[in-house]
């Protein structure tokens, strides 16, 4: 078991997702992250997004046209992400 698992119990996903979808909400922007990558990176490039969690960066990549793989060790952080991508 890893540190985060003992932490989180496993069970992190729908509250770290509700916690940006509430900052989004408020007018926060949410998007400063992808948008960096994208300055760094040229257009269409493959991203690996290791510790993904819920994909909030990778999916917005994806929405500017890369080609985007994300990796997580916390399977509800996964499952977010699969359930928004």
């Amino acid at each position: 078991m890893s540190r985060w698992e003992e932490l989180t119990g496993g069970t992190s996903g729908e509250d770290y997702a509700a916690r940006f979808a509430a900052l989004a909400d408020s007018g926060k922007d949410m998007h400063g992250e992808a948008r960096l990558c994208a300055a760094l990176v040229p257009a269409g490039a493959r991203v690996l997004d290791a510790g993904c969690g819920t994909g909030r960066v990778m999916i917005r990549l994806a929405e500017l046209g890369y080609d985007c793989v994300g990796v997580d060790r916390d399977a509800s952080m996964l499952a977010v992400a699969r359930r928004q991508a």
